[in-house]
């Protein structure tokens, strides 16, 4: 067979290896590391205004925080249903420090697709932006029984301030994304805001 052949090996450059052994690293410990060693370097850059490292580190970790002091860890899903903006970064991170799995959430999605994938992946928590709330989840909502708790956010939430909190919905505990996460004042020891996480090889 090619394969066992393997005749890309003859265009790899000098000095690659021909096996790289890649450590048992969680995502989240790599993303942590990067946010300690440069901590002043931009994560993200959004409508003019620039989120550094050290801001992703803070508020992902009070987002982790508020996961799981809501009871929320190891085996729940977070659904992200968000464009490119600042928040999808820290749902992403601040999800994976908490201990739980990531679904995204496209969306493009049409409501009844949006309750398959929530019910598919088995969401428990899902961070929305206000505008996909209303259109698309609103009206399926009742069809996502598992799903308990959505954080509601605006997409220039970090350049004005002014925080979106989503109409109520029976049976789902709807609350504004940055509110929760402000209010996770207290750190979970597991949240590496004040400990530098010990070096992994890389490679």
């Amino acid at each position: 067979m090619i394969y066992d052949s393997k005749p890309w090996l003859k265009s790899y450059d000098s000095g690659i290896p021909e096996n790289l052994e890649i450590p048992e690293t969680p995502l989240k410990d790599y993303l942590v590391k990067s946010c300690f060693e440069y901590p002043d370097r931009a994560a993200a850059n959004f409508m003019g205004a620039t989120m550094t490292y050290k801001d992703l580190l803070e508020k992902s970790g009070r987002l982790a925080t508020a996961l799981n002091q809501a009871g929320y860890g190891k085996g729940d899903v977070v659904a992200v249903c968000l464009p490119n903006t600042p928040q999808y970064m820290i749902s992403i991170v601040g999800a994976l420090r908490a201990g739980c799995a990531v679904s995204g959430l496209a969306p493009l999605l049409m409501p009844d697709e949006m309750a398959y994938q929530l019910n598919d992946c088995g969401a428990k928590a899902l961070v929305i932006l206000d505008l996909l709330y209303d259109a698309k989840l609103a009206p399926v909502a009742d069809k996502v029984p598992n799903l308990q708790k959505v954080l509601v956010t605006g997409a220039a939430d970090l350049l004005t301030g002014d925080y979106p909190t989503g109409s109520p919905i029976s049976g789902k505990q709807v609350s504004s994304f940055f509110v929760s996460v402000q209010r996770s004042t207290r750190l979970g020891k597991n949240q590496l805001l004040g400990k530098r996480p010990k070096k992994y090889p890389v490679g």
